[in-house]
């Protein structure tokens, strides 16, 4: 709802009050830091950003190279000869902690004394020249703390990974950015940015604890009652990761500092209030907090759409195993909320892509495609984040060279497993489990395959992509080199997804018993071919005997309202032929004036008495009359409880004795009715034979 809201903000809005492409003219000119941090870059790529720095148009400004932690000399000793030629500082730091953020706090503590606007540019960013002079004018507003501009991105001839992966950051800077700008709650980006100095100070610094650094560091700047500014003119444009491997750690990057963002300052976000460490109360506006809360709660989507995969494939593999687990928790809305919410979010962007940044049908198509390849790697993230406190900080790689299909399959070879296991669960709920939760688990499982699947295709596409610029090729050639073993998932992660996979089959196949009942009433999808069973079980006359052998006593109730009804002539006949071709043997009647039917008599079948309440105790086998032919044992009859003594009879009176029932073989007597039933006469035949009764 959160990305929808942003997407018919932007584009039904029709009154821009905080709009801006930069501002020309200025009051004063302060002094400006220009930061440059950089780490294992190819050197002719960070000379390619020093020399479009020293062409900036502005008369005070300085430019401070940081090189943290570069081991090898030969990257970072031709940048320091060519910052020395320049006229620009350059700092190389080894064995210095927090990684990018860790720099840019030393560089706060020796930048030049007159600094009073900070602006940081990536090593891989062509600057043009009005960079500073369209955008320090801002500051002179004593409340502005943050102003950000536009990222734009290198083109390299009619690549078609390249553009459709600009246009995925574009949608964010033309579309979020914008909207976060009328409610004053943009983020810092990192890169193309400026930040007051004496706010900076003030905030405590660049937060090292955080891989997303510039977005934690501006919501502490907003916070303590500083304004942002949003500049939708692109003044840089830098270099998109160029293989996938590189593009999956951006994003795991991204993704981990979000969830870091929630779990540090989760207070100030949903109430608005918090304090500083040095007792500063902060605050934030509604808008800043809803704005703030969507970007770290929407990484939580693509977890889910994980999660319920995992579930997805050990329902469907318990139900075709025959675990007797029920399934039902599983379907219906539970199921349906992932999948309703990533389908819902995919369209909403393509929309927004076609009518805010004009793109072709099959450019928003793959740009789709490119977002649902990440899935997993977001989803690792979002568990880590969840799980630990600190993460590496994970750099996107500036080098490599083109990967083979071997490398694409291994940078993809988790989502392919993925997708493999998802297609063959839809097949086996379609065929084995059938019915209307097996056609609804099957589309929910191709619709998983369809979604992990996209990985392997992203990842040739980046594979075969060449880069024709000699510095885009430098830096394409070690990415393959740049393995990062932080997107492999951890082991407190996967334990994490089996045991909710375990519990959500094991708790629920529990409380609903093996009758099904309980929650499944109450849940929207109902197993169909158990209720047809039941309810013909329902309808058909309960066999006194079950398959063990032993007589059981149906229900008391079910007894009365039988002996109320007698059976008819044809009826008995029906039972007695049945019967006798299953059983083979000679039916039992028990005396219908004893509680329980009384002493069995030989010859008389209780299925066929007027009076089935007193079914109880085995049945037993006739002799076989063919010699040599040895019995079967009897089964062993259930205890039956002592029926009733007879009553006493006065003295002088005769003692009633039963009246022997008549054979089987012969038709009883039935009741005297008002209308009896006709029976059918039957044919004589011309055979000597006897008829059978």
């Amino acid at each position: 709802m959160a990305g929808t809201h942003e997407v018919l903000d932007v584009v039904g809005r029709v009154r821009w009050h905080r709009r801006t492409t930069g501002r020309g003219g200025h009051v004063r000119t302060p002094f400006v830091s220009v930061q440059v941090p950089t780490h294992n870059e190819p050197p002719d790529l960070v000379r390619e950003t020093l020399a479009s720095l020293r062409h900036l148009d502005y008369p005070a400004f300085e430019v401070l190279v940081l090189d943290n932690n570069t081991d090898d000399p030969a990257l970072w000793r031709p940048v320091a000869e060519y910052c020395e030629e320049a006229g620009f500082r350059f700092v190389h730091l080894d064995n210095w902690p927090g990684f990018k953020s860790g720099a840019l706090n030393h560089a706060l503590d020796i930048c030049d004394e007159r600094t009073e606007v900070i602006a940081v540019v990536d090593a891989d960013f062509l600057v043009e020249p009005e960079f500073l002079s369209h955008t320090v004018g801002f500051f002179d507003d004593p409340g502005v703390g943050i102003v950000q501009t536009a990222q734009g991105f290198r083109s390299d001839g009619d690549a078609r990974y390249l553009r459709r992966l600009a246009l995925s950051y574009q949608a964010f800077d033309q579309i979020s950015m914008p909207s976060r700008n009328e409610r004053d709650a943009i983020i810092f980006a990192g890169t193309m940015g400026l930040i007051r100095r004496s706010a900076l100070v003030e905030a405590g610094g660049w937060g090292e604890w955080c891989l997303t650094e510039d977005a934690e560091l501006s919501a502490r700047i907003l916070a303590r009652g500083y304004s942002s500014r949003y500049v939708e003119r692109v003044f840089g444009r830098g270099v998109m990761p160029l293989t996938f491997t590189a593009l999956k750690k951006q994003r795991f990057r991204w993704c981990f500092g979000g969830v870091q963002i929630l779990r540090r300052h989760g207070r100030l976000l949903l109430t608005g209030r918090g304090a500083a460490p040095d007792g500063t109360p902060l605050r934030l506006t509604p808008g800043q907090r809803f704005h703030y809360l969507y970007a770290g709660l929407q990484w939580f989507q693509t977890l889910l759409t994980l999660v319920f995969s995992l579930l997805l494939l050990a329902g469907i593999a318990a139900e075709s195993l025959g675990w007797g687990i029920a399934l039902q928790p599983l379907t219906g809305f539970f199921l349906a909320v992932p999948v309703m919410l990533l389908l819902s979010g995919l369209l909403r962007a393509v929309w927004a892509l076609r009518v805010r940044l004009k793109a072709r049908w099959s450019d928003a198509a793959a740009v789709m495609a490119l977002q649902l390849s990440l899935v997993w790697a977001v989803a690792l993230a979002c568990a880590q984040g969840l799980s630990r406190r600190e993460g590496a900080f994970l750099r996107t790689p500036k080098f490599g060279e083109r990967e083979s299909l071997l490398e694409a399959l291994q940078a993809a070879r988790a989502e392919t497993v993925l997708a493999a296991l998802l297609t063959s669960a839809a097949g086996i709920a379609a065929i084995d489990i059938g019915g209307l939760d097996g056609a609804f688990m099957s589309v929910l499982a191709a619709w998983g395959a369809i979604v992990f699947s996209s990985a392997l295709p992203t990842a040739l596409a980046a594979g075969r992509y060449r880069p024709d610029s000699p510095t885009l090729q430098d830096r394409r050639r070690l990415e393959r080199h740049r393995r990062d073993q932080l997107l492999r998932p951890s082991r407190l992660s996967v334990a994490t997804a089996v045991a909710a996979a375990m519990l959500a089959i094991v708790v629920p196949g529990v409380a609903l018993g093996p009758d099904g009942g309980g929650l499944r009433a109450t849940l929207p999808f109902t197993d169909t071919d158990r209720a047809e069973a039941q309810a013909v079980t329902r309808s058909r006359p309960r066999s006194p005997q079950s398959d063990s052998g032993v007589l059981v006593q149906p229900p008391a109730r079910k007894a009365a309202s039988t002996r109320s009804k007698a059976a008819t002539p044809s009826e008995v006949g029906s039972r007695q032929r049945n019967r006798s071709r299953r059983d083979r043997s000679p039916p039992r009647r028990r005396d219908p004036r004893s509680p329980q039917g009384g002493s069995p008599i030989p010859g008389a079948d209780p299925g066929s008495s007027p009076h089935p309440g007193g079914t109880s105790g085995p049945a037993t086998q006739p002799p076989d009359p063919r010699p040599g032919t040895t019995q079967p044992p009897t089964p062993t009859s259930t205890p039956q409880p002592p029926t009733s003594a007879p009553t006493p009879q006065p003295p002088g009176r005769p003692t009633a004795t039963p009246t022997p029932q008549p054979r089987p073989t012969e038709t009883p007597t039935p009741p005297p009715r008002p209308t009896p039933p006709p029976q059918p006469t039957p044919t004589p035949r011309a055979s000597s034979t006897p008829s059978p009764p």
